[in-house]
């Protein structure tokens, strides 16, 4: 049957059944018709939740997806992460790409150890830091892909589902010597989070050595990555960067 003579059969029968629901209707009293309008309502509303619920994990499930399809991180030397330290765009982007290679290796390693308890935390900094590498190109942003790729390492590495956050001063120093204590809340401008180096300098010596952000330290300056410190102030940093990416 050509396909023009199977739409106009499929035409017919629509209307012919929407007419017969009109007419239904018109014989019923207005009890019947508004218990029948409630009950349509009703499974349109729930319809429409499911749709935009499948549509919200569609899009993040599609979004993580494209991000570890453009990474291709194997093409990368992990000996291109000398010099992290000069923070040019370009080289971050390498970077941070070469440590979620790094992280792709250690999460294909664990495969011989499934109960490794720093196994979800990994994979949820590999989304977080997928994502960031993938979809941003500002420099904080890029360092926060280097940042959690590490401690996804790092959660694999000493199998722990909460590793050390990197230093509130300057996360290239590499691990703080504590977390943030249970409970408490500390001022984003003033760093206590941080690496053994910086734990033996003053307020004005860590600000000497901060990360800068147009010759400021980042920790004074407003913003996401300020607010967590690069994980630092929120033990849940790859949630709360999904959060700051929109992905629900």
């Amino acid at each position: 049957m050509p396909r023009s003579d199977f739409a106009g059969i499929l035409g017919v029968v629509l209307f012919a059944g929407l007419l017969g629901c009109v007419m239904y209707l018109r014989a019923r009293d207005d009890g019947v018709i508004d218990a029948f309008r409630s009950r349509l309502l009703g499974r349109i509303r729930r319809r429409r939740d499911a749709v935009m619920a499948w549509g919200m994990t569609f899009s993040r499930t599609a979004r993580l997806q494209q991000a570890r399809l453009t990474l291709d991180p194997f093409q990368l030397d992990p000996a291109d992460l000398d010099g992290l330290d000069h923070l040019n765009g370009s080289w971050l982007h390498k970077s941070a790409r070469s440590e979620i290679a790094r992280l792709v290796g250690a999460l294909s390693a664990t495969e011989a150890d499934p109960d490794n308890p720093g196994r979800d935390r990994a994979l949820a900094c590999y989304d977080a830091a997928a994502l960031l590498a993938g979809e941003r190109n500002d420099r904080l942003d890029l360092l926060g892909a280097v940042v959690l790729a590490r401690e996804g390492q790092a959660a694999l590495a000493h199998r722990d589902p909460l590793p050390l956050p990197a230093c509130q001063v300057n996360p290239l120093h590499g691990p703080a010597v504590r977390r943030l204590p249970p409970r408490r809340r500390l001022r984003p401008d003033k760093p206590h989070v941080v690496c053994a180096g910086c734990g033996r300098c003053s307020m004005p010596e860590r600000d000497r050595r901060a990360l800068l952000v147009a010759g400021v330290p980042y920790y004074r300056t407003p913003g996401f990555w300020a607010s967590v410190g690069f994980g630092a102030l929120d033990p849940e940093l790859p949630a709360r960067v999904l959060e700051y990416m929109h992905v629900q």
